[in-house]
């Protein structure tokens, strides 16, 4: 784990005083390693800065849920062809005060509209795509791009409440 000094001009700009332990980046990165351990710390470290900013703790969790899947698609489709698979994730709180969390990876893309609804009947019995109804459901905002040289990255944001 690292901790980032300065925001670049591609991450949102970081408001320091409801973020002092924040921004946050992880690494994770294939070597036959197991990432469930980095994914419990990058999950427990959006969920404590969510519920010490104002965020309940049932929807810290379910924040917590969302990015979870973010990191566990990003690591499981996110490598190049032939490639192992990493992902950065960053975890900030805005200017506007809402945590963000970006994942990126360097697959092939995807078309985030072209996944199957988990809930249609046809895809209920099916292993896809709850992962992304998960972050729409938990995230304010949930927001995919798709850079030139490759990859995916995916922006969630959840709106804390001010105490």
């Amino acid at each position: 784990m690292q901790r980032l000094v300065q925001p670049d001009a591609a991450r949102p700009k970081v408001d320091e005083a409801a973020a002092p332990d924040l921004p946050v980046r992880f690494e994770l990165r294939d070597g036959g390693h197991d990432h469930e351990p980095a994914i419990d710390a990058i999950e427990k470290v959006a969920m404590d800065a969510a519920t010490k900013r104002g965020l309940h703790d049932d929807e810290a969790h379910f924040l917590g849920v969302a990015i979870r899947e973010a990191i566990v698609n990003a690591l499981r489709h996110g490598r190049p062809k032939g490639g192992a698979c990493s992902a950065s994730v960053q975890v900030c709180v805005s200017a506007r005060g809402a945590l963000v969390t970006t994942v990126r990876d360097r697959g092939p893309g995807f078309d985030p509209k072209a996944v199957p609804d988990p809930r249609a009947e046809e895809n209920v019995g099916r292993g896809t795509g709850r992962g992304l109804f998960f972050m729409r459901r938990f995230a304010d905002r949930v927001v995919f791009s798709f850079p030139r040289k490759g990859g995916a990255v995916v922006r969630l944001e959840k709106d804390l409440k001010r105490r």
